[in-house]
């Protein structure tokens, strides 16, 4: 009897166990959410067979109802898993439901054309992301295109291959920054893919908050050496009059842009050497050592060196690189790197040094002359956020991908205006933008009407301090090129010299900037701006 009464008790309190869970289980189904990141990717075999592969992914899903939009029977599809399905010739609308475990579900659409032609019109874009360091963005459309894939040059096999559906935009991070060849190849349910391949992409890093960052010079108190341990074969700097001497050389810039790009900023004359063909003495730059060819710069905090990528790009001498002392313009490196000997913990001096064999080494102290700007770079009008007219927290007219006015005027919301680090502004338009009736236009899209269509030169200047952006230039703008200081023109000739914007945010990263300008005593126009 000891032995029932013992087994009843055990099944009582497995029960009432087995209770507790049920209501606990009940509880977490009822915070369970939709499922999110819902997305299908197509696959096409090339074959004329119409075959389709449909994979979805998604967070929170347990399982995937297809509707495959030709009229057959839905199909479920469990996570990881994908469905073929063979289709005739046509435009399909797929509708895809993703569902949790508690039922509640999330749904999209994709349109699929399955022809039996190969993808046309293959148009790519390959961009660096601006924002996260050594990341690309690639984004391909192509009439009759159903998918594509990436690869990009970066790893052996397919690991660094990456597919999206037709106009669906790819982001990659590369391991480090450099030159890649990029192949994108677009598929259709025909045999024959169409292919893009570019080659020699720079890769780039993000240095907004690197230390080196900015506008640099060699120091006239310093100056450079060239050595052998502690042996010194030759300095030059203010204390032995070197520096005056050589004045169209002391104020050479190195700059190190925001955006990971590097310039020598020589001016009119820089110090020419024989080899040069110069007399040791100041004349104009000599190519490519002259500034002219396009260069980026990578930063190893942990290696403590700095990498110039592009032929002709220098630090202190031109003739001085890794192993060797060139003696012929022509022979100059695709790329030098120098060794961060010191960096001041304040970022404003510099010691560089590179060897030219095993002992002897070139060494430059440079300082700092400016940081660079946190408007520096390549921005465009938020979709999201727009641009609007109001008057105090009125506002009688906004433009933004919410309303459809974005999609209306997508000409637009292409412009990029840009910031230089040479204080340069330019105005970006493309071979279209939004033309209004006092440009001579219909308020739809046309090609840009001078001088607002960015033909003349501009500069810009920040002003942190009182929190205005001035734009110097005629025709120079930003947002619509109508509103200006105190006024709204209506004639493309009355164009002013300069316009002056309230820089009413920018955000810690640099990458979101709200800018107003009024009209009148208290009308504005309020443009919020995103770094691409």
């Amino acid at each position: 009897m000891k032995n029932i009464k013992l087994i009843l008790v055990s099944l009582l309190f497995i029960a009432f166990i087995g209770c507790e869970e049920d209501e606990r289980d009940t509880f977490y189904l009822d915070s369970v959410e939709a499922p999110s990141e819902f997305d299908i990717q197509f696959g096409a075999t090339q074959d004329n067979t119409g075959l389709i592969t449909i994979t979805p992914t998604a967070i929170g899903a347990t399982l995937y109802t297809i509707d495959f939009g030709d009229g057959s029977e839905p199909e479920n599809v469990n996570p990881t898993e994908s469905a073929d399905h063979i289709y005739a010739e046509g435009n399909f609308t797929i509708i895809a439901t993703a569902i949790a475990i508690n039922g509640l579900t999330t749904e999209i659409e994709r349109s699929i054309d399955v022809i039996y032609i190969s993808p046309q019109n293959l148009a790519v874009t390959i961009q660096n992301d601006g924002i996260l360091s050594n990341t690309v963005n690639v984004n391909a459309t192509a009439d009759f295109g159903i998918s594509y894939q990436v690869d990009f040059g970066e790893l052996e096999g397919d690991d660094d291959v990456v597919s999206a559906p037709i106009g669906e935009e790819i982001t990659y991070e590369y391991q480090q920054s450099g030159t890649y060849t990029i192949t994108v190849t677009a598929f259709s349910a025909a045999s024959e893919p169409a292919q893009y391949i570019e080659e020699n992409f720079v890769v780039t890093e993000v240095f907004g908050d690197s230390p080196i960052a900015g506008t640099w010079k060699m120091s006239e108190d310093e100056g450079f050496l060239v050595g052998e341990g502690g042996a010194v074969y030759f300095d030059c700097n203010s204390g032995n009059s070197c520096a005056s001497d050589r004045a169209c050389y002391f104020d050479d810039l190195y700059v190190f842009s925001s955006d990971g790009a590097f310039t020598n900023d020589l001016g009119a004359e820089t110090w020419i050497e024989g080899w040069q063909g110069g007399g040791d003495s100041c004349g104009t730059p000599v190519a490519p050592h002259d500034g002219s060819n396009p260069a980026t710069y990578s930063f190893n905090t942990d290696a403590s060196t700095i990498t110039l990528n592009g032929v002709g790009a220098y630090i202190g001498l031109p003739k001085a690189i890794n192993g060797a002392e060139i003696s012929n313009p022509a022979d100059a490196p695709e790329s030098i790197t120098y060794n961060v000997v010191e960096l001041t913990d304040d970022n404003t001096r510099m010691v560089l040094e590179v060897f030219i064999n095993a002992t002897i080494f070139w060494r430059y102290t440079l300082e700092k002359v400016s940081d660079p700007s946190p408007i520096e770079g390549t921005w465009v009008m938020s979709e999201n956020e727009g641009f609007l007219v109001g008057e105090g927290g009125a506002v009688y007219f906004d433009c933004n991908s919410g309303n459809g006015c974005a999609t209306d005027r997508a000409c637009y919301f292409d412009d990029q205006y840009v910031f230089n680090s040479d204080g340069s502004f330019n105005n970006i338009l493309g071979a279209e933008t939004w033309i209004e009736g006092w440009q001579g236009g219909s308020d739809s899209c046309g090609a840009p009407v001078a001088p607002h269509d960015g033909s003349n030169p501009a500069t810009y200047t920040y002003d942190s301090n009182a929190n205005t952006l001035t734009l110097n230039g005629v025709g120079a703008y930003l947002g619509l090129p109508k509103a200006i200081n105190g006024a709204e023109i209506s004639d493309p000739a009355n164009a002013p010299a300069s316009i002056t914007y309230n820089v009413v945010e920018i955000t810690d990263s640099n990458t979101r900037m709200v800018v107003e300008v009024f009209i009148n005593a208290t009308i504005f126009w309020r443009y919020t701006l995103v770094k691409i």
